[in-house]
């Protein structure tokens, strides 16, 4: 989230509190893995979108303690875990053929392949008219290659984040 053109995770490392309107998001569950004195080690599952540090804050407040975040540790997005990640010392280049795609990321949005016109302003960062459903949309080029994810509204195609190779 931004507010102001500012990332609100760069203002709080700034230590800049900055009011924010609730925003509903899902939890689906919180376990207590471990606690010791004063700190809890928990394990949350949750939509995308929530922020844990404020998730922490509240559970302080509602148990009248206070609370916060020493550290945090993703463990899971989306289909992508941390049972199947690689640090990038232990890669050589025989794993290039077993690293999954970038598009795998997305494989829940739908896809659209651009026209040549289309591609041109996708690369350049410029929206464009498509008939595609409104949605998170994966961007393919014509030979299939894979451009960017987007978000499509109203007939407009916009670019959310590139990876293509400039």
């Amino acid at each position: 989230l931004s507010i102001g053109g500012e990332k609100l995770y760069k203002l709080a490392r700034q230590g800049i509190e900055v009011k924010r309107e609730p925003r509903r998001v899902t939890v689906r569950s919180i376990r207590l893995l471990q606690f010791q004195r004063y700190e809890a080690k928990i394990e949350v599952v949750c939509s995308k979108g929530t922020y844990i540090r404020t998730l922490c804050h509240d559970l302080g407040q509602a148990l009248g303690c206070g609370g916060c975040m020493a550290a945090l540790r993703r463990t899971r997005s989306g289909s992508f875990s941390v049972e199947n990640a690689r640090r990038i010392g232990e890669l050589t280049r025989a794993d290039r053929d077993t690293l999954l795609p970038a598009d795998t990321l997305f494989s829940a949005a739908a896809s659209l392949t651009l026209t040549a016109a289309q591609e041109k302003r996708c690369r350049c960062g410029n929206p464009f008219r498509t008939d595609a459903p409104d949605g998170e949309t994966r961007f393919y080029s014509e030979n299939g290659e894979f451009l960017a994810i987007g978000r499509v509204a109203n007939g407009e195609a916009v670019t959310v984040k590139s990876f293509f190779e400039v």
